[in-house]
């Protein structure tokens, strides 16, 4: 009766969103993904930037052991974003 939800990922502008999709074709609002949950202050911050549509600067620490190079300067702004306006 259409209640079976599969799921849809939909390509945002290079973003990722994932939406449930009803055997009838009903498309259901976003969700977060598995490994995501709302309790998580990084996935907080990034749902919250969205809902109030200001842009997210993504900054790199001279401290972050995970960063692919060696910066030369206690962090550098990798970037900023602003969520599109239509939802996925």
């Amino acid at each position: 009766m259409g209640k079976s939800p599969s799921t849809t990922y939909a390509d945002i502008r290079g973003g990722h969103c994932v939406r449930p999709t009803l055997d009838d074709g009903h498309v259901l609002p976003p969700v977060l993904a598995g490994d995501q949950v709302v309790t998580d202050f990084r996935v907080a911050t990034l749902v919250r930037a969205w809902q109030r549509r200001v842009p997210l600067v993504l900054i790199a620490g001279s401290g972050y052991e995970l960063l692919p190079f060696k910066l030369n300067c206690s962090y550098a702004v990798l970037g900023w974003y602003v969520f599109p306006v239509e939802r996925c």
